[in-house]
């Protein structure tokens, strides 16, 4: 049997600090953008929500689908429960149902 070469050190930091000096450091997984992006697209939700309190879609129909159409092309990023609270939205405003 051949010796092989030297295991990676398993105790300590010695191997992280090698990997760091050659390659840098590793980044964090999420991405700050798409984090950013996220923290955007659920103040619009709120946004929404609020027009829909103050029943505004009855009101000021336009405005609220304006705000509807800001946010459809984003769906890739919208979360099962926030398309759910979409789709109400959007049924309310074609129906005039009050919220």
């Amino acid at each position: 049997m051949s010796k092989g070469s030297k295991r990676r050190p398993e105790q300590g930091s010695e191997y992280l600090d090698g990997w760091e000096r050659i390659w840098g450091k590793k980044k964090e997984k999420g991405s700050s953008k798409v984090e950013e992006y996220r923290a955007m697209i659920t103040k619009q939700f709120d946004e929404l929500e609020e027009m829909m309190k103050k029943q505004m879609h009855l009101t000021n129909p336009e405005e609220v689908e304006n705000k509807l159409y800001s946010v459809n092309y984003k769906w890739h990023f919208i979360s099962e429960e926030d398309r759910d609270f979409y789709q109400g939205c959007k049924y309310a405003l074609e129906h005039g149902l009050k919220w």
